[in-house]
């Protein structure tokens, strides 16, 4: 097999990737759903599994914040958009990440939170009946750059991205879907401060941002979705006009506009 995609509709795949695997996440309103596995092979022969799936709202989950000065997670519970504490009038649960703890990110399936340390990515596993922040094998998993300044995770819960302020760097860390551990399979340079980095909708490309005070420019990567490798994507640096002090960045998808 070469290429394998998900339907979800007549005519429409939010997922491909060119791989003999799938394992993915895809968001999708509350509703039921017949689905459409269809894989490639490199003969030309086409293969499909049809099945029925169904999707709810939540309405419950749980919120982490990070406490920078004491290098602690500190998790409350969420109920129809209500914040609990499950100690009740006591200190809500928290949990040691370490010094320097300042950007959080948690996986799309709600498995897996990371944190950026000033020694390391801290990993945890999410304890799935109450919330609890659990530290996963391997953790915490080694920088690659200086002075990581953000973090996220592709809408297919397959890939990590932390970009490197001091460095300039991007890095790409491929999550393992059973431990959560982290490998991290690509890196590319930026220039004058990476700031932030954030995959698109589909979780095909990347786009990373700088602060510098002069004149900040926007990265675009098309993520390789079986090994993580980043290729940067025609017209690559953008540079908005009169823009400065890059700090964030993200995508929507837009009724109408085609995609690939």
């Amino acid at each position: 097999m070469n290429a394998m995609r998900i339907y979800t509709a007549n005519g429409t795949s939010p997922n491909t990737v060119l791989s003999n695997h799938l394992n993915t996440f895809v968001n999708l309103a509350p509703g039921t759903y017949t689905l459409t596995v269809q894989a490639w092979d490199n003969c030309g022969h086409v293969y499909k599994s049809q099945y029925t799936q169904s999707g709810g709202g939540g309405t419950g989950g749980c919120l982490y914040a990070v406490n920078n000065g004491q290098g602690k997670v500190v998790q409350f519970d969420i109920a129809n958009g209500v914040l609990t504490n499950q100690n009740g009038s006591g200190n809500p649960p928290s949990y040691a990440a370490g010094s320097g703890a300042n950007e959080i990110a948690v996986d799309p399936g709600s498995w897996f939170a990371y944190v950026t340390t000033s020694n390391g990515i801290v990993g945890y596993q999410i304890d799935q009946s109450n919330g609890a922040l659990m530290p996963m094998p391997g953790t915490p998993f080694a920088l690659n750059g200086t002075q990581p300044n953000d973090i996220s995770i592709d809408p297919n819960g397959n890939f990590l991205f932390v970009p490197y302020y001091s460095s300039n760097t991007v890095s790409v860390y491929r999550i393992d879907r059973s431990s959560g551990a982290l490998t991290n399979t690509a890196t590319v340079t930026g220039a004058n401060g990476m700031s932030a980095a954030s995959a698109d909708f589909t979780g095909q490309y990347l786009y990373a941002i700088n602060y510098y005070i002069h004149s900040t420019e926007i990265w675009g990567y098309r993520i390789d979705e079986d090994n993580g490798t980043l290729t940067a994507v025609p017209g690559s640096p953008y540079t908005p006009a009169n823009a400065s002090l890059g700090s964030a960045l993200t995508s929507t998808s837009i009724v109408g506009q085609p995609y690939l």
